[in-house]
């Protein structure tokens, strides 16, 4: 079942995405989601697993392996790592996780763009929202 509280709480980091990062000097510096590099430019959920918030309801990272670590971290949710712990933490499947957190599945201009996310992933909760609610 999708986790739309969790979605909504990482819609609103990412539209306060450099407020965020001007109060914890962990965050990444940028934002891309065609990078998964957690320490510099980072996707959606790169920006998630330095949020305090997240890592409360679970959210953590932990460093890739060494053969492709060079400082990188990967998300870690529930004993998962990656896609799949993307998809666990906010109950998605691997398609609804690639079309809200997946670069290539967003215009190039808005591959770096956290506004744009934002509102994907908003308009994604509001349309499961209302299939919640009772006719």
């Amino acid at each position: 079942m999708h986790n739309l509280k969790r979605l909504a709480m990482t819609a609103s980091l990412l539209e306060r995405v450099d407020e965020a990062r001007h109060h914890n000097p962990e965050m990444p510096k940028g934002f891309d989601l065609g990078r998964w590099d957690c320490g510099t430019a980072a996707c959606a959920v790169g920006h998630a697993i330095h949020d305090l918030a997240h890592q409360i309801e679970g959210l953590q990272s932990v460093p890739l392996p060494l053969e492709l670590n060079r400082g990188r971290l990967s998300p870690f949710f529930d004993g998962k790592q990656g896609w799949p712990a993307v998809k666990a933490f906010y109950g998605l499947t691997l398609g609804e996780a690639l079309h809200l957190f997946g670069g290539p599945f967003y215009e190039p201009s808005e591959r770096t763009d956290a506004m744009a996310v934002a509102k994907r992933i908003q308009a994604f909760v509001a349309a499961h929202d209302r299939e919640l609610v009772p006719a």
